[in-house]
């Protein structure tokens, strides 16, 4: 074993040290190409709001089975650096719900880390708008908050709330239109079946996969498959120049998925959907991006029935479930004339009547 002179051994310490002081500052870009262009947005959004970001010193990088600090599942975690890890580092779960339900969840999420590792915004922010919108990107759940069809003019005020946190709640949100607001308006009927037979032709029968019946004043509808939801349609055309009200009543009989109303769809994959789980979520969306909003909503009555309302006032949707308002959405151009009743694989609802109206 060889000694070194203790001498020695100061020159290289005082060499080191020497050495670490005069480096510059580690900068280090790894992000995979999938993500790049969200990050160029990122800067884009930052310039056009007048900040200067330029990310020249982040790593990114994909890992499933993510949970935060406290222990719960996480699409995304940042890891701030520290003088021993000078880079911030961001991991992606892309097998989430956030990354693969539709690009602009996608890009919330980044965008989310981003407020965490670049703007260095620490602390998330739970709190809600009047409307009961989430106030802020920074949110620690990961709901969809903007994009795609309905909600994409949201977009801009979450943008600007996560470069500046001061950001005054934009006017959409502001002095929602209670259920009782259109409580004396002129209702002329486009379509209104309270079930006391089929005169409106609604298909029924008995079959290995489905059944749907009208009895006592109750309109059924089941999927007896495991793995296929189903959908009974009505043409109901909807001049979407003119405000008009959707209602509808429904509890579930069995099963454990969702069931949801469908309007202004041309075929399957256009429809907008409005809709409730057993377990007392509610969610609205387009079939062309996925979902606008969804989440855990203490109006679903978990048994008994839930009114469903959708209004479109305006230039807005306004929902409402069981007379509690939900959610606002821009009213965009409808694809179709097609109306339907939408079933999740294996389960089975009652519904009690539908009420489509317009509004004067």
């Amino acid at each position: 074993m060889r000694f070194k002179h203790p001498l020695y051994m100061v020159y290289a310490a005082v060499a080191l040290l020497i050495a670490a002081c005069s480096k510059e500052p580690i900068e280090v870009l790894e992000v995979p190409a999938i993500v790049q262009p969200y990050v160029d947005e990122f800067e884009a959004e930052a310039a056009a709001r007048g900040y200067d970001i330029e990310i020249n010193n982040l790593i990114v990088e994909f890992e499933s089975d993510l949970s935060s600090q406290s222990g719960e599942e996480a699409a995304g975690i940042c890891r701030y650096p520290t003088r021993g890890e000078p880079v911030p580092h961001i991991k992606l779960d892309t097998t989430s719900y956030n990354w693969q339900n539709n690009e602009y969840h996608r890009e919330a999420l980044i965008f989310h880390e981003l407020g965490h590792c670049i703007l260095d915004r620490r602390v998330h922010t739970n709190k809600l708008l009047p409307n009961g919108n989430f106030s802020s990107i920074m949110r620690a759940t990961g709901e969809q908050l903007y994009g795609g069809r309905l909600n994409n003019f949201k977009r801009t005020y979450y943008l600007d709330e996560l470069f500046d946190s001061t950001t005054v709640a934009p006017d959409w949100a502001v002095n929602p239109p209670t259920y009782e607001s259109q409580a004396n308006a002129n209702r002329t009927a486009i379509f209104n079946d309270n079930f006391n037979n089929n005169a409106q032709g609604w298909i029924i029968g008995n079959s290995p996969q489905t059944r749907s019946t009208i009895f006592a004043g109750f309109f059924y509808f089941e999927s007896k498959d495991l793995n296929s939801a189903f959908f009974t349609t009505q043409d109901i055309p909807l001049d979407i120049n003119r405000d008009f009200e959707i209602e509808t009543s429904f509890e579930f009989t069995n099963g454990v998925n969702a069931s949801f109303v469908q309007w202004g769809g041309s075929g399957p994959e256009d429809f907008y959907f409005f809709g409730i789980t057993p377990e007392g979520a509610a969610f609205a969306g387009n079939w062309t991006v996925g979902l606008a909003t969804g989440l855990a909503f203490d109006a679903v009555n978990e048994t008994g029935f839930n009114k469903l309302t959708i209004r479109k006032i305006g230039n807005f949707y306004h929902l409402y479930v069981n007379e509690v308002y939900f959610d606002v959405f821009e009213a965009e151009s409808l694809f179709g004339d097609v109306f339907s009743f939408y079933i999740g694989p294996n389960t089975g609802v009652k519904i009690d009547y539908l009420y489509v109206n317009y509004l004067e």
